[in-house]
């Protein structure tokens, strides 16, 4: 690649931030001076198997991932006022992990219910 292909390719990438992971459209973003939060809404929003809590930043990620750091996001926090919203740079990646599913009412009624029958089966 000659210098003047790599200068173009770098400046792609300090102007962008990714969102990875349990939100509508994850993928790289042009950078606009914005936060977390805001930035999490433009892609589409989280999705309802999100882990709200555990939100990673990786500072930097894009443009020198060796010297990246990474700090912890709860968007939950975020939303009810308990924490300040993080603002968002140029090279960031954002992560939202998928949280375990929680079981509805029915999901534990049926997993009792075959804890009771399983053993009558003659199979």
């Amino acid at each position: 690649m000659r210098r003047e292909e790599s200068t173009r390719a770098e400046t792609r990438i300090e102007n962008r931030y990714a969102i990875l992971g349990a939100v509508a459209k994850p993928g790289n973003f042009v950078y606009e001076k914005t936060t977390v939060r805001l930035a999490l809404e433009l892609a589409g929003g989280l999705l309802k198997t999100a882990d709200r809590g555990r939100i990673a930043v990786r500072r930097g990620f894009l443009t020198d991932p060796v010297n990246s750091q990474s700090m912890m996001f709860d968007y939950r926090k975020v939303l009810d006022g308990k924490a300040p919203d993080m603002e968002l740079l140029p090279g960031d990646v954002i992560e939202v992990p998928a949280g375990s599913p929680k079981r509805g009412f029915f999901d534990k009624l049926l997993g009792g219910a075959k804890k009771l029958i399983a053993p009558a089966l003659p199979f």
